[in-house]
C-alpha cells in the first residue's frame, strides 16, 4: 500500500516549485545567490528570498533612472552582463549534451584548441591519447559568437581559457570543474 506524502514534504515541494519558477524570471547571479544556500535554508526561506529578490529587482527597475533600460529578467534576455554570462552557460550545456566529453576536459579546453571552421575542438585526454571533437553548426555559431564578446573583456589570469569566471573575486580565472557542475545542475533544474 502507496502511503500518502506527509504535509511538511508536499509543503516543501510546493515551494520548491514556486521557487524554481521565480528563478526562471530572475537574472543569473539571483540563480547563483540560490544555489549557494539551497542547502542551508529551508524551502519557505528559499522561497520567500527569491521572491524579495524579484520585488526589489522590479521596485529597481520602475523608480531608479539608472536601471529603467535594463532588462533585469531572463525571459527578456536583453541584459548585457547576463546575455554573456548565460550564452557561456548554454554552450557548456551544449557540448556536454553533444559530445562525450568529462567535466575536466571541458574546463580545460582553451581558445586555441577550437577549429570553428571545421565545425571541432580539439580535447587532451590523457599525455598520450587527443582527439578532435566535432560540433553541430548551431553550437559552432554559439561559440563564435561567445568568443567574440570574451574578447571584449581584459581578463588577465587565464586568458587563454575558454570558460572563464565573470563575477567576483576570481573574475578571470579559468572556470572550475565544480562550477561547470553547477551550472549543468541549475539548467537542469530550469529545464524541469
Amino acid at each position: 500500500m502507496e502511503q500518502k506524502p506527509k504535509y511538511k514534504e508536499e509543503q516543501e515541494s510546493r515551494y520548491t516549485a514556486r521557487t524554481v519558477a521565480i528563478l526562471a524570471e530572475l537574472p543569473e547571479f539571483c540563480t547563483t545567490f540560490y544555489d549557494k544556500n539551497q542547502t542551508t535554508f529551508l524551502p519557505k526561506t528559499q522561497y520567500d528570498y527569491m521572491r524579495t529578490m524579484r520585488t526589489f529587482l522590479t521596485y529597481l527597475q520602475q523608480t531608479h533612472p539608472y536601471f529603467n533600460d535594463c532588462e533585469l529578467t531572463l525571459s527578456a534576455k536583453k541584459k548585457r552582463f547576463n546575455d554573456q554570462y548565460g550564452l557561456r552557460d548554454e554552450i557548456i550545456y551544449q557540448i556536454l549534451k553533444e559530445t562525450e566529453i568529462r567535466l575536466s576536459e571541458l574546463a580545460e579546453l582553451n581558445i586555441r584548441d577550437f577549429d570553428l571552421k571545421n565545425h571541432r575542438f580539439y580535447v587532451y585526454r590523457t599525455k598520450q591519447r587527443s582527439t578532435w571533437i566535432s560540433m553541430s553548426d548551431e553550437l559552432t555559431d554559439l561559440i563564435e559568437k561567445y568568443l567574440e564578446e570574451r574578447s571584449a573583456y581584459a581578463f588577465e589570469k587565464d586568458a587563454e581559457a575558454v570558460f572563464l569566471v565573470t563575477i567576483g573575486r576570481y573574475k578571470g580565472a579559468r572556470l572550475g570543474v565544480r562550477s561547470i557542475e553547477r551550472i549543468v545542475i541549475t539548467i537542469r533544474k530550469r529545464q524541469l
